[in-house]
């Protein structure tokens, strides 16, 4: 049962911290691309970073690193 994971709620949240507070303006506003977030998947048991249409892709990995310190 994926959303009985203790950590389930903790994930949920950062992930939409990381989206709205961090990823929108870094990649988003600052590197051009058309969006950007963090998304956490209970079925899969991962949480994945993304972007867009992004025209800095190479850049955004150094964002995305940033994410985990």
């Amino acid at each position: 049962m994926p959303f009985a994971h203790a950590d389930y709620g903790k994930l949920t949240v950062l992930s939409e911290l990381l989206s709205l507070n961090y990823l929108h303006k870094e990649i988003r506003e600052k590197e051009g691309a058309y969006g950007a977030g963090a998304q956490n998947d209970p079925h899969k048991g991962t949480m994945t970073l993304f972007s867009y249409r992004d025209p800095n892709n190479i850049k955004t990995y150094s964002i995305y690193e940033k994410c985990i310190d």
